[in-house]
């Protein structure tokens, strides 16, 4: 397996999920120190589901399950399939 270069991994943790998220047209809502809005991975989404932690830059849906890290939430979305 290929090592990624070191300079590289540091622009993936230099990632702001929040921006990525907002970038997508996403309207984020504050709920205590973490933000939510509707999954756009799953249909029929009233309540905000997806939870965006910008502390450790992850995501989790509580409605159908997807969850990762920054980086993977573009791929994801446009593949639309469940990152875990």
């Amino acid at each position: 397996m290929a090592r990624i270069a070191t300079d590289e991994l540091e622009r993936l943790k230099g990632l702001d999920l929040v921006r990525l998220v907002e970038s997508d047209g996403l309207v984020l809502k504050r709920i205590g120190k973490d933000l939510a809005c509707a999954c756009p991975f799953h249909e029929g989404d009233r309540e905000p589901s997806l939870v965006v932690s910008p502390g450790s830059n992850l995501f989790h849906c509580f409605g159908c399950g997807v969850a990762a890290v920054a980086r993977l939430f573009p791929s994801a979305l446009r593949a639309e399939l469940s990152v875990v």
